[in-house]
């Protein structure tokens, strides 16, 4: 799937990775807690080396291997 689907998904609160990224790693989003207005919404990526923030690449963006 393409990442202009994924973006509906992550805030239907599924998390989805790369086939590209071999099953190693997912990415989700994050919503704030209580509706607080001084927090945004924003992607992690959870690996086998622990939770980071993430950030699409363009390629990211671009990529159609986008898996559920």
């Amino acid at each position: 799937m393409n990442f202009n689907t994924t973006i509906d998904l992550f805030k239907a609160k599924f998390c989805m990775g790369r086939k590209s990224w071999d099953g190693n790693a997912f990415v989700g989003m994050q919503t704030p807690a209580g509706g607080n207005p001084l927090t945004l919404p924003y992607f992690f990526r959870r690996g086998k080396d622990g939770t980071e923030p993430w950030f699409p690449t363009i390629e990211d963006m671009f990529a159609t291997d986008w898996e559920i």
